[in-house]
């Protein structure tokens, strides 16, 4: 029997299901606008005549991309057990909706692995399903600290200069505006401070309205690993004002932590279950009851705490002490993911039925959050949601969600939060 791998990452896959039979399916990340159900089936029937599905004993679906193909796996029959990797949240409206299709076509095994142990509370909350904090696939051992000197040097940045640090997407949902707005503040009293921002992924749109707000900003692109190494040890502080909705853990400022770079983060996600008060301050959040910065963000990092909490770091000595746990770890990480791959293969649980369309949904088998999204639609069966996704336009984001539900769902998983899981698997 075969483990199935939807994935791009060769390399981990190989890692996580060595000594496995294992077939491989690649899945390329696609812009969410073009995500289709008719693209989907189009994958699914092309990985239907590829491998004998009756063989799969267990799937790992990598990506939100996945989730469409195991949709239209399940509902032609083959329902297997899978270990989702979304790397995301189930939000917005699109992605809740993926979330829901599997909800109504789920295999009791079903596992979601989603970063933090707050992610994986809300995921099993909202959604009704197993969900492990496992930070998918944690940070490699050669992400160490440093000398901040020599790091500076190599890549000749002021060494006698305050360095606060950004890396990730540069991107609308990463709240820029308010990080470079308020480092300008911060510079007309600390004149020798110096933002750096390094990305991998730049938005041109975002970057276009951001760039005459660039000035005494220096921005990388796509620096190599070595390379970034060495930025997190030459910084002072990394930060974020980020309430980002695709937010599971938070891997750039867990690299910053082991470069001894401190944190100030929002109070988002999980990011609080890791930055302790001596890694680094968190800011508080603020809801709001319509949208800030996106047309389904309800939250925003509160701009006068974020200041307050910058210019105390950096004009005051901080008492950096590092105490990660393994959980950060990618030998840890794969380990853990291993185990949850030998038990689930130890006891899956197949059937080979197509679902009929036309039954009406068991609602009292779905989370509360979830037979709302059905209420709010109006619909009871397979076929009527899918109809009526169709006729909206929920996949392709024409539509949006209304404003009072797409709070709700907001609220549901951002804000009522539900209580912490254990720390490991049990």
């Amino acid at each position: 029997m075969t483990i199935l791998c939807l994935s791009d990452s060769t390399s981990i896959m190989g890692a996580l299901t060595k000594g496995y039979d294992r077939a491989f399916f690649p899945v390329r990340l696609r812009h969410p606008f073009d995500h289709s159900l008719e693209y989907a089936q189009r994958e699914f029937d092309s990985l239907a005549q590829k491998f004998d599905l009756r063989t799969i004993k267990l799937v790992i679906a990598e990506y939100v991309d996945s989730l469409l193909i195991i949709f239209c796996m399940r509902r032609a029959g083959y329902s297997i057990p899978t270990i989702f990797i979304p790397h995301s949240n189930p939000y917005p409206l699109e992605n809740f909706f993926y979330f829901t299709l599997l909800a109504i076509l789920r295999n009791p095994r079903d596992t979601v692995l989603c970063g933090t142990r707050r992610t994986a509370a809300q995921y099993q909350k909202v959604l009704n399903v197993r969900a492990l904090p496992i930070a998918t696939f944690g940070i490699d051992e050669h992400f160490q600290p440093l000398d901040k000197r020599e790091a500076r040097l190599a890549l000749k940045l002021n060494p006698e200069q305050k360095i606060i640090l950004y890396t990730g997407r540069f991107a609308k949902d990463k709240n820029l505006t308010m990080l470079i707005d308020v480092y300008h503040q911060q510079k007309k009293r600390i004149p020798n401070l110096q933002l750096v921002l390094s990305s991998n992924y730049i938005d041109a749109i975002t970057y276009n309205h951001l760039a005459t707000q660039l000035r005494d900003v220096i921005c990388f692109y796509k620096l190599s690993k070595e390379q970034l190494i060495q930025l997190y040890s030459a910084a002072d502080l990394y930060t974020t004002p980020a309430t980002s909705i695709f937010e599971t853990w938070g891997r750039s400022p867990i690299e910053a932590l082991r470069g001894n770079t401190p944190l100030l983060l929002p109070d988002w996600s999980g990011f609080s279950e890791y930055t302790l008060p001596h890694h680094g301050k968190i800011a508080r959040v603020h809801h709001y009851e319509r949208p800030a910065i996106y047309p389904f963000h309800f939250a925003q990092t509160d701009r006068e705490h974020y200041s307050e909490l910058m210019y105390e770091m950096l004009t005051e000595p901080f008492p950096l002490q590092l105490s990660l746990s393994p959980w950060t770890e990618q030998t840890y990480s794969l380990q853990q993911i291993r185990l949850l791959i030998e038990d689930n293969y130890n006891s899956a649980f197949s059937f080979f039925s197509p679902y009929p369309e036309d039954k009406r949904i068991s609602v009292e088998l779905l989370s509360e959050t979830v037979a709302i999204f059905l209420d709010y639609l109006q619909v009871q069966t397979l076929a009527g949601l899918l109809q009526k996704a169709d006729q909206l336009g929920i996949v392709s984001r024409k539509f949006l969600g209304g404003l009072e539900f797409m709070r709700f769902l907001h609220q549901q998983f951002f804000r009522d939060l539900a209580p912490l899981p254990p720390k490991t698997i049990e």
